[in-house]
């Protein structure tokens, strides 16, 4: 599990990638892939406008380390909590 204040926030196809500086000003980008759309939906909506409100509250994703890649499964996002069904097969290229 990380956390951190979102910085940056993107989806291509099936995949949702997500920057967050945690508490030590590291950057970590974090990533996940899924076909259930309307998660990625509201997670982007979430994740947008933590982003936007300017403040320092943090998010938490929740999945492991491949290497230098942090693969997640689920967000969460003041009171909300999302889980995605993920199709990474988390194998290091």
């Amino acid at each position: 599990m990380i956390k951190g204040v979102p910085v940056g926030v993107g989806i291509s196809r099936a995949c949702m990638a997500v920057v967050l500086d945690t508490k030590e000003h590291k950057k970590i980008l974090g990533y996940t892939c899924t076909t259930e759309w309307d998660k990625f939906a509201k997670a982007m909506a979430l994740i947008q406008s933590e982003i936007s409100d300017g403040d320092t509250e943090l998010i938490e994703l929740t999945g492991k380390y491949v290497g230098d890649d942090f693969y997640y499964e689920d967000v969460k996002i003041n009171d909300y909590k999302i889980k995605f069904r993920t199709i990474m097969n988390y194998k290091k290229n």
